[in-house]
């Protein structure tokens, strides 16, 4: 939700990847904020538990990111850009996703939505746009005729159902 909220208000590059809420910052001797080692000092709650992707959808996502990171294994709910991504390799995953899905997606996308199962929601969503944007192109070409009938079979259709 805060990065949500952050990418209306900020450049993709300035969005921190991941939001971790603590009770305390550790502080050296003179009350500094010792920024270094933090994410070695938070690991174990940066890492979060495995959550195997489900379906055919998150389990193709999840091998490429698998592949373009170069790491054995993916959860469903990895940050791509924690995992070891970039701004290169996320050129790389865009375009294997547009030959896997069929889909056409910015390369914010991945910025936004950089887990396995956000991305998988935002693909599903795509398709199901783009299909209706075909449906819709097809009801374009129909005369007013063929709508009638068109319209006619199915409420015939909804009578008997």
């Amino acid at each position: 939700m805060i990065r949500e909220y952050l990418f209306g208000r900020l450049a993709d590059f300035k969005i921190p990847s991941q939001v971790l809420i603590v009770d305390e910052i550790p502080k050296g001797t003179t009350g500094k904020t010792q920024r270094i080692g933090l994410a070695t000092k938070f690991a174990q709650q940066l890492k979060g538990e495995f959550v195997a992707p489900k379906g055919q959808l998150e389990t193709i996502l999840a091998s490429i990111y698998a592949e373009v990171l170069g790491v054995e294994q993916i959860s469903a709910n990895d940050n791509f850009f924690i995992r070891g991504g970039d701004s290169l390799r996320a050129t790389q995953v865009m375009s294997r996703l547009r030959v896997a899905f069929h889909v056409e997606l910015p390369l914010r996308t991945l910025f936004e939505k950089p887990t396995v199962e956000e991305l998988a929601r935002v693909i599903t969503q795509s398709q199901v746009d783009e299909k209706a944007a075909h449906i819709l192109a097809e009801l374009e070409t129909l005369s007013d005729e063929e709508a009638q009938k068109l319209l006619a079979g199915e409420s015939t259709k909804n009578r008997t159902s």
